[in-house]
Formats: C-alpha cells, structure tokens, sequence
C-alpha cells in the first residue's frame, strides 16, 4: 500500500501536471551517423559523426561508442556538436556483437548488446567494460535517476523492463506499435516517461512507467535506423521539493467490514510532492483517502517537513 499514497498525495500536489517533452532528446541515426537532436517534435540540431557510432551518453557533453569493432571510434561532442577531440576506440569486448543503444547515470554509462544480448557496464569514457546482466534481444538501455535502475527494450518479446542493477526484473510492460523495433530507449526525468522510437518511420513514442502511451510524435527528419537515444543526465545538485512525513492513518473498511491489508506507517514515510524554494512554497499538511483494492481505504494526513533536497528513501509523486 505505500505505493498507493504516492498516488494519493501526487493528485493533491501534481495536478495539472503535462507531459509534454520538455527535455532535448539526442537521436543517433544509425545509418549514416548523424546526431539529431529533437525537442517539441522538432530537430532543433544535427551534426555528423565521421563514422556509424550508435549508443549514447549526455552529461555535460555527447560520448559515443562504436557500433562494431571494425566501424571505428566513438567521439565526444560539446552539446551544441562541435567536436572535443576527444575519442572512444573499442575496448576488445568479447562477443558484444553490434552495439546499439546506451545511457549513463553520471558514474557508469550502459550499453545494449544486440549480438550477444547482454547490458554492458563502462566507465563514463567508455572504458573498462563489464556484462552486468543478459537480456533476451536487447534493442535499448536507459537509466532512471528516480529508482536507480535501468530500463531496457527487448525485441525478443516487445517488453519495456525495469531491472536493478543486479538483474531483477522489477516491472515490465509490452508496446504494441506500428513495427516490433522500437530502439532510442530514453529516460525523461522531468516528466518521469520513457521515451523510444519506432524503426518503421521514427515516430517518438511517450510511455508512463505502467506502459501507457500518452504521445506519439511523427518526427520525419528521423525516420528509419534511429537506435540510439538518450535525454541528458543531470549530474548536478537534485532539486528541493516540499517533503512530508505520515502522521496518521485510519484503516476504514469497506461495506463488508473487510480493512486494507496494510496501510502506509505512521512517522514510516516520507513524500516529495513539488519543487520549492522554501517552506512558505509547501502545503502545511496533506490529506486524503488511499483505496484499497478490496474496497476499503486508509485515510492519511501527512505533515509538512520541509522545503529541502529529498533524502534517498524520500518517495517522489508521480
């Protein structure tokens, strides 16, 4: 039940919340090489690789990494495309066959090994890489700052997984596009969606974490062999957001007297809801009824702790 008063809580304080991108998306055309990068629909840049290099990691720069042994080095960009200097050859990897999609979370970057099916662990210059765990058909790779894990697209079943780092499936959900290629794969932390790209016509697709598609953008500049995606991670300090703590709860049955198996813990959870500048920016105190599947609902008041940057067990409203 602690994921229902996330629900509960992200009605009262996330209303009127919209999804539309808001992030700049960087898109590697697997063909000829090209860096596409679209917001709102549109490529509002592009630049040209001097070779065929697909998976990708934004940070404060653009990494890339080869697709095959033989296609040649990977390169880094400044983010409006002007070339570093910088380059990233192939580090010998056995067997990771063509390397498609990538990500990073600012310490490691990841990569989807089409071949061999593996997700594959570097260092954020492309260096010392290492399988962390197999996947069936793995067509994109992309990390989630809000949980920690990673999110991959495998071609084999038409899934969106979530694993941890260790391998655990933590959930799932299959697309159903015009195609059953869908590569790109892409973590907005602004909006909390996936992003992906069908192969068929390059269309952008927006999924909720539950698989819900609330967008579809027609992008023709870069329809075709569009693999590689990703949004840029924020390395820097996270946002304050306003944060309460549980302080009391009432189990109230349903018509047939039956009560939630559990509800959230008094004092047990901790909840960011909107982004603040200070305390006076924040609600005093939320409340609301957190149904149960049973019919019943546990009603919850949660106090207002205040405007701070979330600790790691605090939960974020979706």
């Amino acid at each position: 039940m602690k994921r229902g008063i996330l629900g509960l809580f992200g009605a009262l304080a996330m209303v009127g919340t919209v999804h539309a991108q808001t992030e700049e998306l960087y898109i590697v055309d697997g063909g000829s090489g090209r860096i596409s990068v679209v917001q709102g629909g549109a490529v509002v840049r592009s630049w040209n690789q001097p070779n065929t290099a697909m998976p990708v990691a934004v940070m404060n720069t653009v990494r890339t990494y080869v697709q095959y042994s033989t296609s040649g080095d990977g390169s880094e960009y400044q983010l409006d495309g002007t070339p570093t200097g910088t380059t990233y050859p192939y580090q010998g990897e056995s067997n990771t066959g063509q390397s498609i999609d990538g990500g990073t979370d600012g310490e490691y970057n990841y990569l989807a090994g089409w071949n061999n099916g593996n997700i594959w662990r570097y260092d954020t210059d492309w260096k010392n890489p290492q399988v962390l765990f197999p996947v069936s058909g793995p067509t994109g790779v992309t990390y989630d700052s809000a949980s920690g894990h990673l999110w991959v697209i495998s071609f084999s079943n038409q899934n969106v997984t979530e694993y941890d780092m260790s391998g655990n499936a933590i959930s799932s959900f299959r697309y159903s596009t015009s195609s059953t290629w869908m590569g790109c794969l892409a973590y907005e932390a602004s909006t909390d969606t996936l992003w992906a790209t069908d192969f068929a016509n390059g269309d952008l697709y927006q999924f909720s974490k539950s698989g819900a598609v609330l967008q579809r953008i027609a992008v023709p500049a870069i329809a075709g062999y569009a693999w590689g995606g990703e949004f840029a991670f924020n390395s820097g300090p996270p946002t304050p957001r306003c944060i309460y703590q549980v302080s009391k709860v009432k189990n109230k049955a349903n018509q047939c007297g039956r009560v939630c198996d559990v509800c959230p813990y008094v004092r047990g959870d901790l909840v960011c809801t909107i982004e603040c500048g200070s305390a006076n920016d924040c609600a005093s105190r939320l409340r609301g009824f957190n149904a149960c599947a049973n019919g019943g609902a546990c009603k919850v008041s949660a106090d207002l702790v205040g405007c701070d940057v979330p600790p790691q067990n605090c939960k974020r409203c979706r």
